[in-house]
């Protein structure tokens, strides 16, 4: 739940005078930010739903994800610090959001729901 949760937040600062620059940015054109941001999106969702139902590897697979994906991220700290305050925010809740997530895929509760039944 926490996935789709950053997903959907994830989308809505997307929108026009969320990010300051992401609309406007003359280095990338807007049809390959569209393009890549569409791409992204869908395999995300793909991820967090085979994660849902239960794919052992989907829940690694999408951790990974996650972690590369915030890897880059941060790694261009002025980058994220040039799409203003409100961007940032954003970021760091979903950041803690999914880091949450993580944990508890790999050590809490949801290696419970992920271990074979008795006699499989």
């Amino acid at each position: 739940m926490a996935f789709w949760l950053t997903w959907i937040i994830g989308l809505l600062s997307l929108l026009p005078g969320v990010r300051d620059g992401l609309w406007n940015d003359d280095e990338v054109p807007l049809a390959l930010s569209i393009t890549l941001g569409v791409v992204f999106a869908v395999f995300s969702a793909w991820l967090i739903l085979m994660t849902s139902r239960g794919r052992n590897w989907a829940r690694w697979a999408l951790v990974i994800y996650t972690a590369v994906s915030w890897l880059l991220l941060l790694s261009d700290p002025d980058a994220l610090r040039a799409q203003g305050t409100l961007a940032v925010a954003i970021d760091a809740a979903m950041l803690f959001i999914e880091l949450y997530a993580s944990f508890l895929l790999l050590f809490g509760e949801g290696v419970q729901w992920f271990r074979p039944a008795p006699g499989r």
